[in-house]
């Protein structure tokens, strides 16, 4: 009788349930494309310089240079940088410019307003607070702001902004700073309280100006309180600390920052070569070098090292002491990594000044630019010196994640829909579930901070895919139970995490040793408790789960195995050969990542960090060196070229995890030696056989050539797996058998006569 045959079955599923580390998720779907508000982690916004709106108030201390400039004292509060197009109107400019510069104060080494001058921030904690620069709305996160409310987050509740006096600049530690040492107080208070009313830790996102304040802040706090409240840094166009070109060309000929209808750049200088944000980001000699000259004029060219000469040099003579005292010394050899998770993204490909050249030494003349590469602003070198010296600094090299988005400038990074839905991937990842590949350890493992499980180890209820509930072996579970098989009883569930791949002998993975604990642990309970005595466990496994139930017998002992298996049935198993569908998703995206409303591509970052990725590419040895699987203008590439292609798709982090991890996987067989059965499809199924992009955009769904298979393993791949089966010693015909059939998913029970 089949039941007394067959008293267990252990399931292990395929890769489809993409929700097992958000379950909370799983009954919330929503028609668009909101996250369940309980797995979002807070975001705090710091916009750009120019975003924050700044009040003035006049006491008697203040002594206006002409009367009309004394009209609000003693008024109270009022809007001095807020809507900059009443300031021509009330002829107030020349007012707005002395009461808007500030004052260097040597005794303190610290910048303050002028005389009876006091200034607020207002809206402080508001995501909507932040200044509308008629033409810089990119810069005050505008485009930003709707797209993370359309994923759930709330002003108040979920997103918070940060806005800050712009004419100051974070200092670094030991450097005073009156302004930053309260605004740092209330930044802190506000992560602390976001934090606390979610039960979840912060994410900081700071764009242009925004992204050094963020990073300077992060950097001041004590490690205990980073770890505690820092769910992840996120620097989208950071100004980097050894500076860039234009923030010369700026001091020089004036800034288009402080925009006022009817005024020129020219007209304003005074007031922005006041202000601490003028110096602060000059080019640094330990980047910028010591002989390329930066500005050059008949009489004299300038490098980054002689940026003093040239203050004094355009008549800015009182900011040379402290350019060197808050900038050239202490900021140029300052670095110091904040220990936190971090994504850094910037724009490159763009005409971005290099040099400013005045020919006849007229510095109120507007130079000839030339021009390099950058985002517009940043010159490349800065970002590329940022990005060695977060990878130099112990600890935080597995903590940095840097993105380069050819063609996004830095003033529109987050107003274009492309670059603007790259920032929100990034939000999102730090939201759920990436993994980061540890080369030191050889192995896959969450982002710091981002603890997960697998819920319901045991049970047979699992996640269903409203899109594949097939996957899940519902209409399994159900003919099972029809025969007697009971959840818990006889029946039993082996979820894993579908992130990793399971390893083959000798690779470390801390995640499937913890796994193949609990599954030998699961299989010898359910083998003992059995009514009848000690009964062996059928292991059944789909797809991916196949390939998990594989490796987890061919990794116990051949005593083990003996006792407690009795048969290993495989279904449409992943082979360790590797299929070209892999290939695909990893270019173009994959559909196993199932979130209501969002595309493939939008989900593809996340899905190329996970180990389950890369580990099923196209062996060469089964695949050939000369057969082209995926065909582009430029270059075809065979199974032989996978790391190149990994490059080209931009995917350069993958290509040691790849080589490490998944090459040994495709060279290794080992027979499993207990009784198995496999089943595929493989008739009349159309199989991606190759992949075509006609014009190389690897973007966009390529043309697929199909051959034979089961819709998503190529029949090669199937043969290859039996033939090393039945290659092995001890692999006869009496435990081994092949099963073709055309269906691309099948019920299969042994029958009662085995």
């Amino acid at each position: 009788m089949l039941m007394r045959l067959l008293p267990l079955l252990l399931l292990l599923f395929p890769t489809s349930l993409r929700e097992y580390y958000i379950p909370a998720a799983s009954n919330r779907r929503q028609q668009n494309d909101a996250v369940g508000d309980e797995l979002l982690h807070p975001i705090v916004l710091i916009p750009g310089a120019s975003c924050s709106e700044l009040e003035a108030r006049l006491t008697d201390a203040y002594r206006p240079t002409t009367p009309r400039c004394g009209v609000m004292k003693g008024k109270g509060w009022f809007g001095l940088w807020q809507n900059c197009s009443d300031l021509p109107a009330h002829r107030y400019v020349p007012c707005f410019m002395e009461q808007m510069r500030l004052v260097y104060d040597p005794t303190t080494n610290d910048f303050r307003n002028l005389p009876g001058v006091e200034t607020r921030v207002p809206n402080f904690g508001s995501s909507t607070g932040f200044h509308r620069d008629p033409i810089r709305t990119g810069v005050c996160l505008a485009a930003l702001r709707p797209e993370l409310e359309r994923l759930g987050y709330r002003d108040g509740d979920t997103l918070f902004g940060a806005a800050y006096d712009f004419r100051h600049a974070p200092p670094i530690p030991g450097q005073p700073s009156r302004l930053y040492a309260r605004y740092f107080r209330q930044l802190a208070a506000l992560v602390e309280d976001a934090s606390r009313k979610r039960c979840k830790k912060v994410v900081l996102l700071g764009h242009s100006f925004g992204g050094m304040v963020a990073l300077e802040f992060v950097r001041a706090k004590p490690p205990a309180w980073r770890e505690k409240y820092i769910k992840h840094l996120v620097l989208v166009a950071p100004l980097p600390a050894s500076g860039f070109m234009e923030s010369v060309k700026f001091f020089i000929s004036g800034s288009d920052f402080l925009y006022v209808p009817a005024t020129t750049a020219l007209s304003l200088r005074p007031v922005w070569r006041s202000l601490e944000t003028a110096i602060v980001n000059f080019p640094s000699p330990a980047v910028f070098g010591d002989d390329t000259p930066l500005v050059i004029t008949n009489r004299r060219n300038y490098t980054a090292r002689d940026m003093a000469d040239l203050l004094s040099d355009v008549g800015a003579a009182d900011a040379v002491e402290p350019f060197r005292r808050r900038r050239e010394l202490p900021k140029a050899r300052y670095f110091q990594a904040p220990m936190v998770p971090v994504t850094c993204i910037n724009g490159v490909g763009v005409e971005t000044p290099e040099q400013v050249v005045y020919w006849d030494g007229d510095f109120d003349a507007e130079p000839e630019v030339v021009y390099g590469d950058g985002d517009e602003t940043v010159n490349l070198v800065s970002m590329l010196a940022f990005d060695e010296e977060m990878r130099r600094q112990p600890g935080q090299r597995k903590q940095y994640k840097s993105i380069k988005l050819p063609g996004a400038r830095h003033g529109n990074i987050l107003t274009q829909e492309w670059s603007l839905k790259r920032v929100i991937q990034e939000i999102l990842e730090a939201n759920r579930m990436s993994l980061v590949y540890d080369s030191d350890a050889n192995e896959f493992r969450n982002i710091p901070g981002v603890e997960t499980r697998v819920p319901n180890f045991g049970s047979t209820v699992f996640q269903r895919n409203p899109e594949h509930t097939d996957w899940c072996l519902e209409a399994l579970k159900n003919e099972l139970e029809h025969l007697g098989y009971r959840d818990g009883e006889t029946l039993f569930g082996a979820a894993y995490d579908l992130r990793h791949a399971p390893p083959i002998p000798v690779q470390p993975s801390r995640v499937f040793a913890r796994y193949f604990r609990q599954l030998t642990a699961l299989i010898e309970d359910a083998s003992r408790k059995q009514r009848q005595g000690l009964k062996k466990v059928i292991l059944f496994g789909h797809s991916f789960g196949a390939t998990v139930a594989l490796e987890f017998a061919r990794a116990a002992p051949p005593a083990w195995r003996e006792k407690y298996i009795e048969r290993l049935f495989l279904v449409a198993p992943l082979p360790a050969s590797g299929f070209l569908q892999p290939l695909q998703y990893f270019i173009s995206g994959s559909y196993l990542l199932y979130v209501p409303t969002t595309s493939d591509l939008a989900m593809r970052p996340m899905w190329r960090s996970f180990e389950s990725a890369i580990v099923n590419f196209p062996s060469p040895a089964v695949f050939g060196d000369a057969k082209p699987l995926v065909i582009t203008p430029r270059r075809n590439y065979t199974a032989r070229d996978t790391a190149d292609l990994l490059v080209d798709v931009g995917a350069d982090d993958a290509v040691e995890p790849f080589r490490r991890r998944a090459v040994p996987i495709m060279r290794y067989f080992q027979a499993p030696m207990v009784p198995v059965t496999c089943v595929n499809g493989a008739v009349d199924n159309r199989t991606p056989e190759q992949l075509v992009y006609r014009d190389g955009d690897f973007d966009k769904e390529p043309e697929v050539v199909y051959g034979d298979g089961d819709g998503t393993i190529n029949l090669d791949s199937m043969l290859a797996f039996d033939e090393e089966m039945r290659r092995e010693p001890g692999r006869g015909s009496n435990t081994s058998r092949s099963c073709f059939v055309g269906l691309s998913m099948v019920l299969f029970l042994p029958n009662s006569g085995r």
